[in-house]
């Protein structure tokens, strides 16, 4: 098409162009993105029954409508956006299928970590909380008669960092020799609001934070930030999701008194991973200031969204039959 531009982006130097390429062989774009979309289908179909089968029912709603809400045609056909959503299901299937195994239960933190470097290593800083937020919640529901969820979890979380911030390292580095050029790290500075110039590199980047005159056009000060939480939250934490919040609460009063329902005590020690995992979105809105919009955020803020209606299952539980 002689009326599209391109660009050369070396962030964009990103393990996902590999089987696009193969695909692209035999598929043309449009056939790749139904695919994607028939694939997420499937998988939350069979997410859904899994979650039903070893949790309760209350927690498959929670994640189908967490997940549902931000996952338009758009979102899970979009090529930057598909991967951390089908790397969150493959990753919370497998969660589901080795949680009481051994080799699990060992390397737990290990494989945060090498989740945090493969959701990095595939795509270039989209919706990447998807694939910890919503698996680590799901590990600790899991994690029956654990004595210290809250550290189990913040140790995943910083492990997942770790994987995540090497691999970024790895890449510009990588990028760098191969490709002769390297974007990445400016454009995470820029996007978390420090207003590095485009195209600065490694070197002029790191001498311009250690001489203190380093030129920061675009600083977001921390009212800009708190501003743009509360604006790009908006878009999801809406009056039609409020809506439909307030209706499954009504649904549930009602069914409990019913009796189809039955309230029971929650785990206390899982009540802060949901509080924490639910901050996180916010966290990463704050910090990447810059960075929210195109559809990043609304999909991060799923990860809330599942928080929060966790919050409430753990205070119910439906007969699966």
């Amino acid at each position: 098409d002689s009326t599209e531009t391109t660009e050369d982006y070396s962030r964009y130097w990103v393990g996902i162009i590999t089987p696009l390429k193969l695909l692209l062989t035999i598929f043309n774009l449009q056939q790749i993105r139904y695919l994607i979309f028939i694939l997420f289908s499937l998988l939350q179909c069979i997410l859904f029954v899994k979650l039903n089968k070893s949790l309760n029912m209350s927690y498959s709603i929670a994640y189908l409508f967490s997940t549902t809400i931000i996952c338009t045609y758009y979102n899970v056909s979009c090529l930057a956006f598909s991967t951390d959503l089908l790397i969150m299901q493959i990753f919370m299937l497998y969660i589901l299928a080795k949680h009481n195994t051994g080799f699990w239960q060992k390397n737990r933190t290990l494989h945060y970590f090498v989740i945090g470097s493969f959701t990095f290593f595939i795509n270039f800083l989209s919706a990447p909380l998807l694939t910890l937020g919503l698996p680590v919640i799901l590990d600790m529901l899991l994690d029956n008669g654990h004595k210290n969820k809250l550290w189990t979890a913040t140790k995943a979380i910083f492990a997942w960092i770790g994987g995540y911030g090497i691999t970024i390292l790895a890449k510009q580095i990588m990028a760098k020799l191969v490709l002769g050029q390297q974007s990445g790290l400016w454009q995470i500075l820029h996007w978390s609001g420090l207003g590095m110039a485009e195209g600065s590199d490694d070197t002029s980047i790191i001498s311009r934070i250690l001489s203190g005159s380093s030129g920061l056009d675009n600083q977001v000060t921390f009212t800009d930030r708190l501003l743009k939480v509360v604006v790009r939250s908006a878009d999801v934490i809406n009056p039609t999701t409020g809506f439909i919040l307030v209706t499954i609460i009504i649904a549930v009063i009602i069914l409990i008194l019913l009796k189809k329902i039955k309230l029971i005590l929650p785990d206390r020690q899982i009540i802060p991973v949901f509080f924490m995992i639910g901050a996180l979105p916010f966290l990463w809105l704050f910090i990447f200031a810059v960075h929210a919009g195109h559809g990043f955020d609304s999909m991060s803020l799923s990860v809330f969204i599942f928080s929060l209606l966790s919050f409430g299952a753990s205070f119910i539980k439906i007969d699966n039959n």
